[in-house]
């Protein structure tokens, strides 16, 4: 239990360090990261944004936006539920609050869940998806 409030207070950490080392800007649906084409991101609602690869015009990840407790700040904040359709998995993030595209852009690109190409890196989400049932499991346990 110990290591896992370490890990996710490391993924907090590490998202919140990075927050603002990249240039993040967006032009006619398409995010860039530093000046360089990364994906292609849609605004679904107003709490669901779609991102898909710039090579194969394919969705790969859809991220909805969810009220909830953040355990770390101690508040209310919009936490993002991600869906990896190629996976066919979906997962809740405890990270820094979304509130529009920037942040999701921010979020995938810190996580690495989406290489620089603008596909899904399917390791890395496997890993995080690993991670979050075995959490999940040692949580309904206790």
């Amino acid at each position: 239990m110990k290591k896992t409030k370490q890990l996710l207070f490391a993924i907090t950490a590490l998202i919140t360090l990075n927050l603002f080392s990249q240039d993040i800007s967006i032009h006619n649906n398409i995010a860039l990261v530093n000046g360089k084409e990364y994906v292609s991101i849609n605004k679904k609602k107003s709490d669901e944004y779609s991102i898909s690869s710039l090579k194969t015009n394919e969705k790969n990840i859809v991220v909805k936006t969810n009220k909830r407790f953040n355990t770390y700040k101690n508040e209310y904040v919009l936490l993002p539920t991600v869906t990896f359709v190629d996976l066919n998995k979906t997962w809740d993030f405890e990270t820094e609050s979304i509130t529009n595209e920037k942040d999701v852009i921010r979020f995938i690109y810190n996580l690495k869940i989406v290489s620089l190409s603008g596909e899904v890196n399917k390791e890395m989400a496997l890993e995080y998806y690993d991670y979050f049932e075995k959490q999940s499991k040692t949580q309904s346990q206790n």
